[in-house]
């Protein structure tokens, strides 16, 4: 005779992984942040009027490179939000039945929307960046506090993410009785 699982226990066997996966893909925008910021400062750099070095040709290209990849980063902070609505979903069950790791995921749902926001924010503004090298430095301004508050919200999605880790019980042990004969 073993013991049926119930529908929570089931769904508390998914949620470690589905917080999991999103904490991975949360390091991978935190490595991609750090990447945008390094190139946000390279770009401010070559509009520098003290420097010589790439034609503001090639200055344009940079900030279309950079405005795709801030794009892209958008993109993967989406499916974060998507990963953790889901993993809202599998907790709370059919039912809804909130729960502290719930909770705990609606606070980082919010930061994360927040942070999908800042990113789109900065990549709309690098897109639509005049050709006037003093529009560009303005560009770059507006960008950087984009960047900040996106960097802001991060951490705090991290933060959110690791205590929903740390609250989720671990899966029931599976008891199983055998007769003797």
């Amino acid at each position: 005779m073993s013991r049926e699982a119930s529908p929570r226990d089931t769904r508390g066997s998914e949620l470690p992984t589905l917080l999991a996966n999103a904490r991975a893909e949360l390091a991978t925008c935190h490595d991609r942040l750090l990447a945008r910021w390094s190139s946000l400062v390279q770009a401010e750099v070559c509009l520098s009027p003290l420097r010589t070095g790439p034609t503001h040709h090639e200055v344009l290209g940079g900030w279309a490179e950079l405005a795709g990849r801030v794009k892209e980063d958008h993109q993967l902070c989406s499916k974060v939000l998507g990963q953790l609505h889901w993993a809202c979903r599998v907790d709370s069950g059919d039912i809804g039945t909130p729960t502290l790791v719930t909770e705990t995921l609606h606070t980082a749902i919010t930061h994360a929307a927040s942070l999908a926001s800042c990113l789109e924010a900065a990549a709309h503004t690098l897109h639509t960046a005049g050709a006037d090298p003093g529009g560009l430095v303005e560009t770059a301004a507006m960008c950087r506090r984009f960047l900040g508050a996106a960097q802001h919200d991060l951490d705090r999605v991290i933060a959110d993410v690791a205590q929903a880790a740390s609250l989720v019980p671990p899966p029931p042990q599976r008891w199983h009785l055998r007769a003797v004969i």
